[in-house]
């Protein structure tokens, strides 16, 4: 069974489904039925994540998570997956920022995505990092360092927020890496960016 063939089986199997909890819900909402209101409620949590998953394989978009520990191999895997040294992986923390990759198929559509932090966002940070910074092991340490970074590059990281969202359309992943390298990895830019999105054809022609 090939990608196009299980996203459509898994497809018609997810909306049988909905269609059962559609009618689930619509009886749990009838006073005469006497469902409990935990029952209830775990219906009405399962109705969201089964709607995004169907309207994810109507579009025929799947995700892989690449998660590992700081220099596990994370961006040397995904760069091995695009045959392209994309991502920073030559110093001891090569990313800040959390990197997704999209599929597409027309190269026309094929665009990096910056989205800085919100205000909100970058403040909870610092907060989570001053409280990190006390003590003296490792992980204080590093908490440490990013202050000290985020304080000297305080103007160009408000910068990054206050541009807010970039597109940024290309031919060539060659075309995005000073970009890609500015907002995932220089800690100058990075600490403002809640995420970069790159949508590239090289996955649809692998």
């Amino acid at each position: 069974m090939d990608w196009e063939q299980a996203a459509g089986f898994y497809k018609n199997r997810l909306e049988q489904t909905r269609d059962v909890l559609r009618h689930a819900l619509y009886l749990s909402r009838m006073p005469q039925v006497g469902i409990l209101q935990e029952h209830k409620k775990s219906l009405e949590e399962a109705d969201k994540p089964s709607k995004l998953q169907l309207e994810r394989l109507k579009k025929r978009e799947f995700r892989i998570a690449v998660v590992g520990c700081e220099k596990a191999g994370k961006s040397t895997f995904v760069n091995a997956w695009l045959e392209k040294d994309l991502l920073p992986n030559d110093n001891p923390r090569c990313t800040f920022s959390t990197t997704q990759i999209h599929s597409v198929i027309n190269e026309s559509e094929q665009r990096l995505e910056v989205k800085p932090k919100t205000e909100e966002a970058f403040k909870r940070m610092i907060a989570e990092l001053e409280k990190k910074a006390q003590g003296d092991n490792d992980e204080a340490k590093r908490a440490q360092k990013d202050l000290e970074t985020i304080r000297k590059n305080k103007l160009t990281l408000q910068s990054v927020i206050e541009t807010g969202d970039q597109t940024i359309p290309f031919e060539r992943l060659e075309d995005i890496e000073d970009n890609l390298k500015k907002y995932v990895a220089d800690e100058r830019y990075a600490h403002s960016v809640q995420e970069v999105r790159i949508y590239t054809s090289r996955l649809a022609a692998a």
